[in-house]
């Protein structure tokens, strides 16, 4: 059976005054390739909230970098994990960005 591993990535802002609540949803992107999402523009602070999932009997490894739009400028790595899973990472940045999705098997 092959090995389809799927990123969605959900990129909210507007946090509310002490709490980690969005206003917000700004962007989606949904994938099982690599690729670049779209661009998208936040003012920070905002989150991310990302879900990787898998089929099959092998792991697969997903690693996504955050990417300054029009200058092509690295800002970080955002998540790297070989296993299934979930969680939430808050930016203080604002700005035009996209995201650099690498998967593989």
């Amino acid at each position: 059976m092959p090995l389809l591993t799927r990123c969605v990535l959900a990129v909210l802002m507007g946090l509310l005054a002490g709490s980690a609540v969005a206003e917000e949803l700004v962007a989606e992107f949904r994938g099982a390739v690599s690729r670049n999402t779209t661009e998208f523009e936040v003012q920070g602070p905002w989150l991310l909230d990302w879900r990787v999932t898998t089929e099959g009997d092998r792991d697969a490894a997903v690693d996504v970098s955050l990417e300054r739009a029009g200058l092509g400028a690295h800002e970080g790595l955002v998540l790297r994990t070989k296993y299934p899973g979930n969680g939430v990472r808050l930016f203080h940045q604002s700005g035009r960005f996209y995201f650099r999705v690498d998967a593989s098997l």
